[in-house]
């Protein structure tokens, strides 16, 4: 919903021509040697003090709900699916008959 101060701020925006110099300095910015390496470390770090994530584990920490409410709604999906493909080969069927 849009408030006065946002108001204000929009319109004095588009009174103000933008500062170009204020942009070139922000767009020469010199770039790493390699700017993901460390974001690649950390991640291999963060990787080998956990412990490993499998099966058992997650289904461990999940609810219960959570997991009734999910194995209901594949089962209303997979029902669906099956209705709809009886009704298709149906249909099928009924338009090659006649």
């Amino acid at each position: 919903m849009p408030t006065v101060h946002r108001s204000e701020t929009q319109r004095q925006a588009a009174e103000q021509p933008p500062d170009a110099a204020e942009l070139k300095s922000a767009m020469d910015v010199a770039t790493g040697p390699a700017p993901f390496e460390g974001a690649v470390d950390q991640r291999m770090r963060g990787a080998n003090t956990g412990t490993e994530l499998t099966t058992g584990g997650v289904v461990n920490v999940t609810s219960p709900t959570f997991a009734a409410q999910m194995a209901g709604s594949t089962l209303l999906m997979v029902g669906i699916l099956i209705v709809l493909l009886v009704v298709g080969v149906t249909l099928i069927v009924l338009a090659l008959k006649f």
